[in-house]
């Protein structure tokens, strides 16, 4: 197949690339150190985020899409649009403005901050694990601090079955790949003009490129 060099995978990215990817989110988010967090509520916390993490990246990839900068991040007009198309997340009580103060937040994490002193690359909007600390920080601030929900576990559960997975599960990024790209006739077809493409290739690239 045309595909076997590529280590292309119809599924996506290989479980392990998540596995990796989630553990440095969800260690630079420092929930560890949120005091109303026990050692089995922080297990059961991650053992969630762990549950829904493809979910949000599916739909961090959206959405940071829109700025149209080098290093990925969300702006305050996608994170507004992702908020207002959760279902009854903003009501009378819960405005649009107690978000924003979430995402400042979240922006002022003090490890972000430190690391944005010393690479300016590091952007000034919300970063991939910078939005999963969001979501969590907006189902306590809805739920648990107004006492409508014990625990901040049992608030972040209720946040995406009830708000955030409507949102969430719209985004495939992988569908186009599925359903048009990995087939035998895109394969045959590939396979039978390879080398007019390499002629083309080698033609217009730079000749670092070509080695």
């Amino acid at each position: 197949s045309i595909w076997a060099f590529y280590g292309y995978d119809i599924n996506g990215e290989p479980e392990s690339v998540y596995n990796n990817a989630f553990e440095y989110d969800y260690n630079r988010c420092n929930f560890g150190k949120d005091k109303d967090l026990s050692g089995d509520d922080e297990f059961d916390l991650k053992t969630l985020l762990r549950s829904k993490y493809k979910q949000m990246i599916e739909t961090y990839k959206n959405l940071s899409a829109y700025l149209g900068w080098k290093v990925w991040q969300i702006g305050q007009n996608q994170i507004t649009e992702f908020v207002s198309s959760c279902p009854d997340l903003l009501d009378k009580n819960y405005l649009i403005n107690d978000v924003l103060v979430k995402v400042t937040e979240v922006k002022s994490n003090a490890i972000d901050k430190q690391d944005r002193k010393k690479n300016q690359n590091i952007p000034d909007n919300i970063m991939r694990h910078q939005f999963m600390m969001l979501l969590v920080k907006i189902a306590k601030d809805k739920y648990f601090r107004t006492k409508q929900i014990p625990s901040v576990v049992e608030a972040v559960d209720y946040s995406f079955e009830h708000h955030y997975d409507f949102y969430l599960s719209q985004f495939k990024n992988n569908r186009w790949r599925e359903e048009r790209y990995y087939n035998e006739e895109v394969d045959n077809i590939l396979k039978a003009f390879i080398p007019i493409f390499d002629a083309l290739f080698y033609s217009y690239a730079p000749q670092q490129i070509m080695g």
